[in-house]
């Protein structure tokens, strides 16, 4: 308080000595640490903060003369040690200064080298196959395993000159792109021509001296370390011609992905078209399976939509399966380190408007299994052409030959057909087209033999049209087939169902197939009995009393000859079944058929034991009996017609 005249008033006089040494003190500190400082640009607020305590402090000229003196000696070793720190610190300040000038060149060296190589890590982190190809590198012992551990590279060696070429893949595609004509040339020939002097690079194939190559070739030298290296690095796009590899790499990748979409495009469009075969559909319905799979968010394309390209996409399956069975045929077998050798066999058919015949051949694999492959299907009659033997000789070569390789047709070794194909003018036309010589042991030089189910078939045909017994067989199949014309159909059938969900529909007998097949329509019969009769009687209930079916189905002697034929045509059947089977091979029926036949020999002779069918119901099957809880009746003898 101003007014407060008992307390002292601050002077700019010092009021003693000591307060006068103080002040002097920190006058020379301050000064000392302004002349230290005012080198340093940042320090300029401070020192002027210091300047004005300089100011306000400084002592007045009245100040005692002996306190100046006391500190004579104290400034000067202050500028002393002014000095001493201005030489310290323009020495230190020019190395600082050296050292940040040098990390300051080698940041934007890396930075630059980041910005040249940033595609490095995304060229190694995303394409998995560069980052397998540089760890193959890496081990790589030579320049063959080097050319084997990345399809990026490739090695080519000329024996004639001993000198070898090796070239980047994609860099060479870039020139190939600007240059088509490359295509067409040998990698000598198109490195010369794109390196008119010099021994070219890696982007557009490197020569080597016969000296080099054969370093190369060796290994573990300089030259194939050196060599190896530069290969790393232009993967690694640190060498010479890094933007080129760059720019390849990345043509590449899109180039994959487009082949990529256009290979699951394809396979997509191949099995719409294989599964519109399997359902026996149209090529109508390839369009409506095609927007069905667009929907369900599949890959399919944008062309080739239209069910008039069907045919040609058939035409295109059908080509690539066939190269792929081209190929198995030529490799050889473990067991013999040959080829397989083959069968083929034939036969006519019209499933349509047209005659085909089909050809089919069997090789077996390595573990000794046949496989059936289906070649073609051409068509016999052209043109009122006959279907001479020698024709269809000739379309069974022609066959062989345009879908397979002419050296697959050099391993045909027979043929197993049916009774047209058994002619001796058809085996003489094949010999003649295959160029073989005819022996003089019968067909050992190429056999055509009956295929072994035709062959049985053809005994139960005899039997059935030209035996004694033929008018006895030909009843009973006609009884057979009243099941078929009233119940297989129709209101018939509904009341089977009605009756017996599980029953059997039954079936004609079919006399252009095998009687291994139409031997099902009797067991069919024999399954469901009980529920056909009933299905036949709510069917006709006020049937007259000489109704001819009644007594066809229904008599004791129906049932007696239904159960005799299974009993005696079943060992026929089961060989039948047997000789179809691809793994056995025609000579077994020579095997199998004694024991057939000691069968039946039996049963001629009345043995109870080739029936046991028949023994098991014998009693049973009389007029008034029942058999599966039906009724029989008298049977059915047909007096006048």
């Amino acid at each position: 308080d101003p007014k407060d005249k008992s307390r002292p008033q601050a002077t700019n006089a010092p009021t003693s000595s000591c307060q006068s040494t103080s002040q002097k003190t920190l006058l020379s500190f301050c000064h000392l640490k302004t002349n230290r400082d005012s080198s340093q640009p940042t320090n300029q607020g401070i020192n002027n903060n210091f300047k004005e305590v300089t100011a306000v402090t400084k002592p007045s000229r009245d100040s005692s003369e002996s306190s100046d003196q006391g500190f004579q000696g104290i400034n000067s070793s202050s500028e002393d040690v002014t000095k001493t720190n201005r030489s310290i610190r323009s020495s230190s300040q020019g190395n600082i200064d050296d050292v940040m000038k040098a990390i300051s060149n080698l940041s934007i060296k890396v930075e630059n080298f980041g910005k040249r190589h940033s595609s490095l890590e995304q060229l190694v982190a995303e394409d998995n196959e560069v980052l397998k190809s540089l760890a193959a590198m890496r081990t790589a012992s030579n320049i063959h395993q080097l050319a084997e551990a990345s399809k990026y590279l490739e090695f080519f060696y000329n024996e004639e000159s001993n000198t070898g070429i090796l070239r980047c893949n994609p860099c060479f595609k870039m020139q190939v792109t600007a240059r088509p004509t490359l295509n067409n040339l040998s990698p000598f020939q198109a490195q010369r021509i794109i390196n008119s002097c010099g021994s070219g690079t890696l982007g557009t194939g490197k020569i080597f001296s016969k000296d080099v190559t054969q370093l190369l070739v060796e290994g573990h030298n300089n030259s194939w370390y050196r060599q190896k290296k530069l290969c790393i690095d232009h993967m690694c796009l640190l060498g010479d011609g890094n933007k080129l590899h760059k720019k390849a790499m990345e043509a590449s990748r899109k180039e994959e992905e487009r082949d990529k979409r256009r290979s699951t495009v394809a396979s997509n469009i191949f099995r719409a078209v294989i599964v519109d075969l399997n359902l026996g559909a149209a090529a109508t319905h390839f369009e409506t399976m095609i927007s069905f799979l667009s929907c369900c968010s599949v890959d399919v394309g944008n062309i080739g939509y239209g069910r008039n390209n069907f045919n040609d996409i058939l035409s295109c399956l059908e080509k690539s399966v066939n190269r792929r069975i081209d190929a198995w045929l030529n490799e050889p077998l473990p067991s013999t380190l040959l080829p397989p050798h083959f069968w083929a066999t034939i036969d006519k058919a019209t499933p349509s408007r047209t005659t085909n015949q089909a050809v089919l051949v069997v090789a077996r694999n390595e573990a000794g299994i046949p496989c059936p492959i289906p070649v073609a299907a051409p068509q016999v009659y052209k043109e009122f052409a006959p279907a001479t033997y020698d024709a269809m000789a000739e379309l069974l070569v022609k066959s062989i030959k345009d879908n397979f390789s002419k050296d697959v047709l050099s391993r045909l070794c027979g043929v197993a057909a049916d009774g047209p194909y058994q002619a001796a003018g058809l085996r003489r036309r094949l010999l003649q087209e295959l160029g073989i010589e005819d022996s003089d042991n019968g067909q050992l030089s190429f056999p055509v033999t009956w295929d072994a189910a035709h062959l049985l078939n053809l005994g139960v045909v005899e039997v059935k049209d030209q035996s004694p017994s033929s008018d006895h067989f030909k009843t009973f199949l006609r009884r057979c087939n009243v099941f078929n014309t009233v119940i297989a159909n129709g209101k018939g059938f509904a009341f089977l169902q009605l009756i017996d969900k599980d029953a059997r529909r039954p079936v004609a007998y079919a006399t252009q197939r095998f009687a291994s097949s139409s031997y099902d329509q009797w067991l069919k019969i024999e399954k469901s009995y009980s529920a056909l009769w009933k299905a036949f009687d709510i069917l006709y209930p006020n049937r007259p009393e000489d109704d001819q079916y009644q007594y066809m189905i229904a008599g004791s002697d129906f049932i007696a000859d239904l159960l005799s034929f299974l009993d005696i045509l079943e060992p026929i059947v089961d060989l039948m079944l047997r000789v179809q089977s691809l793994d056995v091979p025609i000579w077994k029926l020579k095997l199998w058929w004694p024991k057939v036949k000691a069968k039946l020999e039996k049963a001629a002779n009345g043995d109870g034991i080739s029936f046991p069918r028949l023994q098991q119901f014998g009693e049973e099957i009389v007029p008034g009996d029942h058999y599966q809880g039906v009724e029989l009746i008298d049977g059915w003898l047909v007096t006048n017609q």
